[in-house]
């Protein structure tokens, strides 16, 4: 029989969220935190921290360690199946499935871009170099197009995505951007890489790949309710069109962290995993790997001094999924944030809470 954790009866009693029993069901197993090795002090004080307001505007928080959940609630009103936009961490789920959704579409990492868009060789023309992008190069971020993404350290500073996001046609955005160097040859975070991909891949699969990542991904983890945004021109819009629950964001991190596995079925490519894992790229402050952010986080807090690897996805305003490998630990959280906090917020509950709570138990290899 599942265990109902101790921590979340306490919850029900004190925060008043009696009617959310009966949503506590699926294929989890609810143990107290020191049944997974985390410390449960840590996470109550980090509990009562949300609840008084000192931590921003938290909406959800959940947290999974081994393949058990440890910690989940809901605060200020807000709900177990309440679906929250992703925002910007669309683009790491999608990347989860991309090489598996390309090898379906009988792509090649070497097809070139401009046999893929024959409606708009008129962008390629006369632009040298511009023909020579291949879909790796939108892959690891290396088509040499114009682009400044969005800054995660100034969010609201001018950016390609607002302009994009502002267009009417997204696709003639991003390829209507000039050269400034050869292909393959510089890294450059692009969002607009993501919805060139959703539409040569909705060419492929006849406007349904919604469908297909379904069935890749959603049917296979049991995630039954999300929303995706679609354009007005039909395609899916796989920069920041996606919502899925709490439960459900906790699942993808549960996929990430168990190397493309959930369950007994392995449902991302190795080829996928090894390439987000250990290929990472310096932006700014920042490194990230072909669909996730990647940290090395380090706090003396940790026993021994670690230096803990850490991944996320990432979405402005408040959305975390976070990996901590090396913990077997995975957590997300919603939120409602303004001017970046949602940052710092992030920060200082890893380091004040998450961090001290695991300690005792860090898994060496």
């Amino acid at each position: 029989m599942k265990k109902i954790s101790l921590i979340l009866i306490l919850f029900w009693l004190f925060t008043g969220c009696v009617d959310e029993r009966d949503e506590l069901t699926g294929e989890w197993e609810y143990l107290l935190p020191n049944e997974e090795g985390a410390n449960a002090y840590a996470l109550l004080a980090l509990d009562d921290k949300i609840k008084e307001g000192s931590l921003g505007d938290i909406h959800s928080l959940m947290m999974a360690k081994g393949q058990s959940v440890i910690f989940e609630n809901y605060y200020h009103g807000h709900r177990k199946s309440e679906l929250h936009y992703l925002q910007n961490a669309t683009q790491s789920i999608f990347s989860m499935v991309l090489d598996t959704l390309l090898k379906e579409a009988g792509l090649k990492y070497t097809d070139h871009i401009i046999d893929l868009f024959p409606s708009r060789a008129d962008l390629f023309d006369n632009i040298p170099q511009k023909d020579k992008i291949t879909l790796r190069h939108l892959i690891q971020h290396k088509s040499g197009l114009w682009w400044t993404d969005v800054d995660l350290v100034q969010p609201n500073k001018v950016n390609d995505v607002a302009g994009m996001k502002n267009s009417d046609d997204w696709v003639n955005f991003v390829l209507s951007k000039r050269m400034i160097r050869e292909p393959g040859l510089q890294y450059n975070f692009n969002s607009g890489h993501y919805i060139l991909l959703s539409d040569i891949l909705e060419n492929r699969f006849d406007n349904r790949l919604e469908e297909k990542i379904d069935s890749l991904l959603f049917t296979t983890t049991g995630i039954h309710d999300w929303k995706w945004d679609s354009l007005s021109t039909g395609i899916l819009n796989t920069v920041s069109g996606l919502q899925l629950s709490t439960e459900d964001m906790l699942k993808m991190g549960m996929v990430f962290m168990n190397d493309g596995k959930w369950k007994e079925d392995q449902i991302l490519t190795q080829r996928w995993i090894g390439e987000t894992k250990e290929v990472t790229y310096q932006d700014g402050y920042y490194k990230r790997t072909t669909g996730w952010l990647k940290y090395d986080v380090y706090h003396p807090a940790i026993q021994g001094n670690y230096d803990v690897e850490s991944y996320f996805a990432w979405g402005q305003g408040g959305i975390y999924i976070v990996v901590l490998p090396q913990y077997e630990f995975v957590m997300a959280m919603t939120g409602s944030f303004q001017d970046n906090f949602e940052e710092y917020a992030i920060i200082n509950i890893l380091k004040e809470y998450i961090f001290p709570s695991l300690k005792n138990k860090f898994k060496t290899t």
